[in-house]
């Protein structure tokens, strides 16, 4: 009777002492001395302190054993169950979660880093989606690609006029802009199919390099109204330029219509004189 008076004595002594000190680390010779505080724990053999079980680790004040927590899992009361598992972890609201300025990919909790930021891994650019670290070590996206204005994601560049786009930096370097979700060149602009790029609209008389520098406008025939003749923007042959419309326009259409012209006016002048005369 007075042996399981004292075992129990001492079992309560030990239950104390271990709850004073912490439970790992504590000496021990026999496991059953570090899990009457916690089934978890067990006497290390060989260096004769208590320890957490296999897939159990050591809470913040040493006083019990929490089992690890996987990333995105929930279950979790510390924080320490789950960097056990997943570097730069925390617990937040029962869930193991990246800690702040971290993100998640590849098993791992990467620290944020930004476009122009030194990386030595691809992992640590992704905090802006698509992004990549370059073969100089720095963040960056890729060459089809750009970053959006606001930095969260690269964005693809549109190949073409008319390719879709969410953005106006996509359509940047064919001299576009995004209107309605699509690269269109911007007014007082035409597209170039020679150079696939908007240029500045030019008439007669503007300086030029080449033909496409002049306003490319078809004609029903498929006619170019403008070309670039001695540096200089003008009606192609068959056309001339119309001072009023501000346009190129056909010779022969424009001679016909003179005619009408005059054939009204004639006409009038005869109704008129005649009218005259009745009178």
């Amino acid at each position: 009777m007075k042996y399981l008076v004292w075992t129990a004595a001492f079992v309560l002594l030990l239950d104390l002492s271990i709850s004073l000190a912490g439970l790992i680390g504590h000496v021990c010779n026999l496991d059953k001395e570090c899990s009457v505080s916690d089934i978890n724990a067990l006497c290390n053999t060989t260096n004769k302190q208590c320890a957490c079980k296999s897939g159990f680790f050591a809470s913040e004040n040493n006083d019990k054993c929490l089992a690890g927590i996987g990333y995105g899992e929930s279950g979790c009361v510390e924080s320490v169950q789950c960097r056990a598992l997943t570097s730069n972890t925390t617990c937040l609201e029962g869930v193991c979660k990246c800690r702040e300025n971290y993100h998640f990919e590849s098993k791992a909790c990467w620290v944020n880093k930004d476009i122009g930021a030194s990386c030595t891994a691809t992992e640590e650019c992704l905090n802006v989606a698509q992004a990549v670290c370059d073969h100089q070590h720095i963040c960056s996206c890729p060459s089809d690609k750009v970053i959006h204005p606001n930095g969260t994601e690269c964005l693809s560049k549109a190949s073409k006029i008319e390719d879709q786009c969410v953005e106006s930096i996509q359509c940047d370097h064919l001299g576009g802009v995004c209107l309605n979700g699509r690269c269109q060149c911007p007014e007082h602009h035409h597209h170039s199919s020679a150079t696939n790029e908007c240029q500045m609209i030019k008439k007669v008389n503007d300086a030029c390099e080449t033909d496409h520098d002049c306003s490319q406008t078809h004609h029903d025939d498929g006619k170019l109204d403008l070309k670039c003749i001695d540096k200089v923007c003008a009606c192609v042959q068959g056309l001339h330029y119309d001072n009023d419309k501000g346009i190129c326009v056909d010779e022969r259409k424009s001679a016909a219509n003179r005619l009408i012209s005059l054939g009204i006016f004639a006409t009038s002048l005869m109704y008129f004189g005649l009218l005259a005369a009745i009178l």
